[in-house]
């Protein structure tokens, strides 16, 4: 009979976490002044968001401001409190489910 062939080890490298895209509207006191991408993994994100309505008729307008930002958020330091996520994966923010990475 033929003999047993050793088992192969497996030489592909393991696979990168799979990630999500945000764009962050970033705001001061004086108005909106740019955007930025950041690339997450996925998981808890450690902020607080309200999803901006329109004042009358308080439908979602389009996305979510930051109301808070967790000390041991993987956002800290480059997300801060008044900023506005405004697309998840290129979706733009419209409920809290959309915000889901």
């Amino acid at each position: 009979p033929p003999s047993p062939q050793p088992l192969k080890k497996n030489t592909n490298p393991p696979s990168p976490p799979p990630t999500s895209k945000i764009i962050m509207g970033i705001f001061s006191h004086l108005g909106p002044y740019g955007k930025t991408t950041l690339t997450i993994s996925p998981g808890k994100l450690g902020i607080s968001l309200k999803i901006i309505q329109h004042p009358i008729t308080k439908h979602p307008t389009g996305g979510a401001k930051v109301t808070q930002v967790d000390d041991t958020s993987m956002l800290h330091g480059q997300v801060k409190v008044g900023d506005v996520l405004i697309t998840v994966d290129d979706t733009v923010v419209r409920t809290m489910e959309d915000v889901k990475c």
